[in-house]
Order: C-alpha cells, then sequence, then structure tokens
C-alpha cells in the first residue's frame, strides 16, 4: 500500500494545481451525483504532496500503477486514498462497486481510514447535515 505511516503535521496551504484537483473532483460528484467513488489515476501533484507528507512512494506492484479513490461522505464532504491500481486503465471507466472494493482494501491496509470516516460522519450527523451512504 502506499501509505507507510500516519503525520499529523500536515501543511496549511496545497498547490494551485491540487486545489484545481479538489475542484475537478466537485464537479466530477455535481455531474453523477448517484457516484459514491471517483477512481483515476494520481495526479503529479498528488504524487509530490504524498512524498512531501510520507516520504517516497513505495513501489508498484507489477501491472499497477497509483490511483486515487475519493469517495464522497456527503455533499461538498470527500476523503481520499492512495492505492494501486490496474495499469491498463484510467479509472474512468471504473464502476463505483470497483471504488468500494479498492476503498474496503485500503482500510483493511491502513486501519486508521476506518475511524476518520467514522468520525466524518458523525461530526455531519451533528450538525444536521445529509450523510451519503
Amino acid at each position: 500500500m502506499l501509505h507507510q505511516r500516519v503525520r499529523t503535521d500536515f501543511p496549511t496551504e496545497i498547490s494551485p494545481d491540487f486545489e484545481a484537483l479538489i475542484e475537478a473532483d466537485r464537479r466530477f460528484f455535481r455531474r453523477f451525483p448517484h457516484r459514491t467513488y471517483r477512481i483515476r489515476r494520481m495526479a503529479r501533484c498528488e504524487v509530490a504532496h504524498f512524498e512531501a507528507l510520507n516520504g517516497r512512494l513505495a513501489p508498484m506492484p507489477a501491472d499497477t500503477a497509483g490511483f486515487t479513490v475519493v469517495k464522497q461522505i456527503a455533499p461538498g464532504v470527500r476523503l481520499r486514498v492512495y492505492t494501486p491500481g490496474p495499469a491498463d486503465q484510467d479509472g474512468s471507466d471504473l464502476s463505483d462497486d470497483f471504488g468500494a472494493w479498492l476503498w474496503q482494501r485500503s482500510m483493511e491496509v491502513q486501519p486508521h481510514l476506518a475511524s476518520l470516516e467514522a468520525g466524518m460522519r458523525n461530526a455531519i450527523a451533528r450538525v444536521g447535515c445529509r450523510v451519503l451512504q
């Protein structure tokens, strides 16, 4: 898996390229409101961000490439994980079911993700916003 350790000293600013990527994810979920997951190849700015926080990416298994799985927790609230995915795909044709499988696989390798997601869901519900399944 790509994550090797958890850091809490995150930078307070992100690059304009990363901002544009966040905006592209937002537009994706607006265009496809029935989707819970967006699967895409990792962008260069994500690789740079990941490496700044965690060190160099681990080598990818054969026939895989770095992917980002974005999960929409509530409208406008998203989490992302970085994971190996099929090298012959760019993510655009991968289903929500495949996204759920990648997400679950990531949570098995990185158990802190489950508590992070649960905490976000609880916080959203406490303020009365709609939480997606």
